[in-house]
């Protein structure tokens, strides 16, 4: 007799930890690739200042979140957290809310934050 697979001993609702943070951590790094794009869309057109270095570090933040999230870093949830603040409030637009709240839901679920040692 085989052993019981995790997924059927969770229950229909739960979701998988490990499936949920690798998840959040591509989408991370797509973001910062779409950051890294506008700041070489800023060099291009001779931008102020102002208009590269907030996307440089949402970039340079949401890559460290991706890259602390896949290794199971307890300050990248945290990290992840405020990237998914500054990223709602800074950058706008409907399809980025939407897909914040996403991760958002996905990083705050009690599997998940249990995994990173939060309560």
């Amino acid at each position: 007799m085989t052993p019981p697979d995790s997924a059927s001993t969770r229950g229909k609702g739960a979701i998988d930890p490990e499936r949920s943070v690798t998840i959040a951590a591509i989408v991370f790094f797509l973001k910062a690739v779409g950051f890294v794009v506008v700041v070489v869309l800023a060099l291009v057109h001779s931008l102020p200042l102002g208009a590269r270095i907030a996307p440089s570090l949402l970039a340079v933040g949401t890559v460290g979140a991706g890259i602390g999230l896949l290794k199971w870093k307890r300050w990248a949830w945290g990290l992840a957290l405020c990237m998914l603040l500054l990223d709602a409030t800074l950058v706008g637009g409907i399809l980025r809310l939407l897909i914040d709240a996403g991760l958002l839901f996905l990083l705050v679920r009690p599997q998940v934050r249990s995994r990173f040692g939060m309560r």
